[in-house]
């Protein structure tokens, strides 16, 4: 893949970041990015501002697309103090519309469900499901009303990679094809539309506000201490970042040990990789095969869990099963031995892993899509996160996580791991274990971060290289704030 014809984003006040080649550490961060007020994060105004001016004029990730798997399906959308309803047609397009009675205002719908229309619990005024007015209920008694009139107001919907888009006012800002472009053809060969939750699918209700959440998914510098589990067979010292546009790309090398770490061998790089599973990782990963899971053997998993870079619950190999690597010095190292085990277990789905290299394989490349996507991607495989601002309270947001498996067509309705719910302030065992250890710790972690910002003690936060994509995250929600 030709990265060095991604778009570049050099302007100034922005972080210069133009080569995914290039580890953080030989990057410059200019003065201007290297600190960030910290009232954003627990502002009622600002947050009203950026539902006002990002969130109502953006782009962002709503659900996905089988979460309307049929005509019919319906599923409300919130921005802020805006309702919005996503609705499947009978020509199988999803559309997103103004969730209000043309009557006399009342909400359309609430939450989820489906239906053969769209009628209003009030006085029964009715909408057909590509939005045009079916029925007045004893239109003898209006004045003349013109159907064409009282069409449901439609705002910008796309589906694209399996995720439905949501823009609530399209006219004067980036058509979504220029949006979506800078990170659309690198993504193209993951195939996002064929992937479905396996073993993961949940919302969680998260303590805190949605830019300290996305921020700690964002970076690797926290990882060794955070998630001191993963620095046997992860090198976030040598991440390397790009900027895209509006969105960016991180880099994280599997299968290695971290330079911070005590040397260690191959063989123990390995057995930490294999043995650090989630149990939807697990799951995910043998969806294909029917082989066993954590047994430490080919074919058996992958630890992939959050953006980090995995994050398991200890409950991996035996220790019964290991591979003995070469004595030979240009024996196969690790990620060779990891790579093959992912392209096994993937290729036994379907998914053809032969156009990816190694380190594409084995190691985590996690692209944010601006203002709210996240996607940790292997082939085949992609631990994918998205958060939504609370409507009213800057001090908690929404996180939905989903462990994607690419499965063919006639097996995906039934491998779907139904939505479920939890709370991230109180997770039980069962659900850190579905989580994964490393999301487990953050979600334990991101109350802590949002009660210390809002102390008062500190009025700005200090970046380093490590948290080059926060700078350019936080410019780019400026640029939207400044804009009108």
């Amino acid at each position: 893949m030709d990265t060095r014809s991604r778009e570049q984003a050099v302007r100034p006040g922005t972080v210069p970041i133009d080569d995914k080649d290039r580890v953080f550490s030989e990057l410059a961060l200019p003065e201007a990015d290297c600190h960030i007020d910290t009232d954003r994060y627990f502002s009622p105004e600002f947050l009203k501002r950026e539902i006002d001016r990002l969130w109502l004029r953006c782009w962002h990730t709503a659900c996905r697309d089988d979460d309307l798997p049929e005509a019919g399906s319906w599923r409300e959308h919130r921005v802020g103090d805006r309702s919005f309803v996503l609705v499947r047609g009978n020509d199988g397009r999803v559309r997103c519309f103004r969730n209000a009675c043309l009557h006399r205002g009342n909400l359309l719908c609430q939450g989820e469900g489906r239906s053969g229309s769209l009628r209003c619990p009030y006085h029964a005024w009715t909408w057909r499901l590509e939005g045009t007015l079916a029925r007045v209920t004893d239109r003898q008694f209006f004045n003349e009303i013109d159907d064409d009139r009282y069409r449901l107001p439609e705002v910008g919907c796309q589906v694209w990679g399996g995720f439905v888009m949501v823009n609530p006012t399209p006219d004067g800002t980036v058509p979504f094809d220029e949006f979506i472009g800078p990170v659309a053809g690198p993504l193209a060969r993951y195939d996002l539309a064929n992937h479905v939750a396996v073993g993961l699918n949940v919302e969680i209700d998260v303590a805190s506000n949605w830019k300290t959440l996305q921020d700690a998914f964002l970076e690797t510098y926290h990882l060794p201490f955070l998630h001191s589990q993963l620095i046997k067979f992860t090198n976030e010292m040598r991440t390397r970042l790009a900027v895209m546009g509006r969105h960016s790309l991180m880099v994280t090398p599997f299968a290695e040990a971290s330079e911070r770490g005590p040397k260690v061998s191959e063989q123990d790089v390995y057995d930490a990789y294999m043995g650090q599973m989630p149990v939807a990782a697990r799951i995910l990963m043998n969806a294909g095969t029917g082989s066993p899971a954590g047994t430490g053997s080919p074919g058996t998993g992958s630890p992939a869990g959050n953006g980090h870079g995995g994050g398991g619950d200890g409950g991996g190999g035996d220790g019964n099963e290991r591979w003995t690597p070469s004595a030979a010095p240009d024996g196969p190292s690790a990620k060779v031995m990891v790579a093959q085990v992912l392209r096994e277990a993937t290729e036994a789905t379907g998914f053809d892993t032969g156009r990816f290299a190694d380190d594409e394989v084995a190691d985590v490349w996690q692209y944010f899509v601006f203002p709210n996507l996240l996607l940790s991607s292997h082939p085949g495989h992609v631990f994918c996160s998205w958060v939504l601002p609370h409507p009213d309270d800057p001090n908690r947001c929404t996180l939905r996580i989903e462990n994607l498996r690419w499965t063919r067509p006639e097996q995906r309705a039934s491998v779907r791991a139904p939505l479920g719910k939890m709370t991230g302030s109180n997770l039980s065992e069962k659900d850190g274990r579905r989580l994964g250890k490393a999301v487990e710790q953050d979600l334990v972690n991101l109350p802590r971060q949002q009660d210390g910002l809002r102390m008062g003690g500190l009025q700005q936060q200090t970046l380093s290289r490590h948290e080059l994509r926060l700078a350019h995250f936080h410019r780019t929600i400026d640029e939207f704030l400044a804009d009108g």
